[in-house]
């Protein structure tokens, strides 16, 4: 379980450095900087489909890890109230 809780935090920690990321490549994006410049705008387009692409693995995997832990729970909890019983 703390395997899973473990990529479970650095998954979400992965998370906001992406939007972060993501909000500066916009952010670049629509600067004059870059709108004179057509390599710079294709290689800033490129590196934000690439942040995005990641932004969705991420989120994919958080949610298997959530199930995962909720999954863990479940089973301790039902260990516990057997030992109870």
């Amino acid at each position: 379980m703390q395997r899973t809780r473990g990529a479970f935090v650095d998954n979400l920690a992965k998370l906001s450095q992406l939007d972060a990321d993501i909000a500066q490549a916009e952010h670049d994006l629509t600067g004059e900087e870059a709108a004179d410049d057509p390599v710079k705008m294709r290689r800033i387009q490129e590196q934000l489909d690439q942040q995005q692409d990641e932004r969705t693995s991420r989120l994919e995997a958080a949610s298997a890890n959530r199930d995962a832990l909720g999954s863990q729970f479940f089973h301790l909890r039902e260990s516990i109230d057997w030992v109870l019983n």
